[in-house]
């Protein structure tokens, strides 16, 4: 399978299929007469790539978890506190926004206002973004 098939079959981009091959998570065999590579073993590989990073996963995280040199386990724990710090940092901008969006003209709002106020819910535990 030719990379165009491979992209076809895996919805990704030829480009993304070269970088991940680039940066070692893809080793393709290549055809003896032709010299192509071929995808065809690639195919669930690319497929679980996919999957890794619609979790957020760095291109090197999963190329340690593919080889072996990290456990997929602890790799996927941590990327889940990572992601719900991240959430929370998300819920604590939104509300700021909500707030914010009250304002009659947001531009012209009191920073040290907004920024009491950010402080005195960061003392609670709200998280923002830095």
């Amino acid at each position: 399978m030719k990379i165009g098939e491979a992209a076809k079959e895996t919805g990704l981009s030829i480009s993304n299929i070269r970088f991940y091959e680039k940066k070692g998570l893809l080793e393709p065999e290549r055809e003896a007469e032709s010299r192509y590579r071929n995808y065809t073993e690639d195919i669930l590989r690319i497929k679980k790539i996919i999957v890794f990073r619609k979790m957020d996963l760095s291109v090197e995280q999963i190329d340690a978890m593919l080889k072996g040199r990290a456990d997929a386990r602890e790799v996927l724990k941590n990327q889940e506190q990572e992601l719900f710090e991240k959430m929370k940092e998300l819920e604590g901008a939104l509300e700021l926004c909500r707030v914010l969006e009250k304002e009659t003209s947001p531009l012209d709002m009191e920073p040290e206002k907004y920024l009491n106020y950010i402080a005195q819910e960061e003392q609670k535990g709200k998280k923002f973004s830095k």
